[in-house]
């Protein structure tokens, strides 16, 4: 079976994950959640389970903050933050800043000692900045963050693929962008067929090469 004619497809890219925790581990040095570049570097406190169902949203633990403070930092600026918060007793004062991606704070929230979810929404497309870091002030007492998530603006995209295989087994593949029409990308190369399956390699350089395997239907 030969693979030599006109082929017509669509490549998809998937969205980014958000970045989701209940804190359900240990930890008392800091940590990373997601992949990079989309990750969020928390830093000071510890995630910790005192038996307390109070200081649970979901779970059986929570990050605890003192005096010392903590912040979180996002490597690539999200656009959507839901977190809940509370300080551990009455009489506790914990300060939330939240910071966009210019180093500038547009959210202040002073916790209690019962439960509030804050969330945050930024639409970049109303010229609205993007969230880069939180910051926590604790004067005194403790206060604790559970169910927190982080969303990053869309990537998501669906782009139309057209690839001419020639009978000398070489082809051309062209990715144009499926609402403008831009040509986003572009290979050649060449490809083999053994039974139904059809595996190309990109050229010219071996350095660089992108190999992929399809089925003939």
């Amino acid at each position: 079976m030969s693979a030599a004619g006109i082929w017509l497809g669509q490549a998809v890219t998937p969205d980014v994950p958000d970045i989701v925790t209940s804190f359900e581990f240990s930890d008392s040095n800091g940590f990373i959640l997601g992949d990079a570049p989309f990750t969020a570097d928390f830093q000071g406190g510890v995630t910790q389970t005192l038996g307390n169902a109070a200081l649970y949203q979901s779970g059986v633990f929570s990050w605890h903050v003192n005096t010392a403070g903590a912040s979180i930092d996002f490597a690539t600026p999200g656009n959507t933050l839901s977190f809940f918060a509370r300080t551990v007793t009455a009489g506790d004062n914990a300060t939330i800043h939240v910071v966009d991606e210019n180093g500038i704070e547009f959210s202040t929230t002073i916790l209690s000692d019962a439960f509030q979810q804050i969330t945050i929404n930024r639409n970049p497309g109303a010229g609205e900045s993007l969230i880069g870091s939180v910051a926590i002030a604790v004067a005194s007492g403790e206060f604790v963050i559970d169910t927190f998530t982080l969303g990053f603006v869309s990537t998501a995209s669906t782009d139309d693929i057209a690839c001419v295989f020639a009978p000398n087994d070489e082809f051309v593949c062209v990715v144009n962008d499926d609402t403008s029409g831009d040509i986003l990308g572009a290979a050649n190369g060449t490809y083999q067929v053994s039974g139904n399956q059809v595996t190309a390699a990109r050229c010219p350089s071996s350095t660089q090469r992108r190999m992929f395997t399809t089925s003939i239907s």
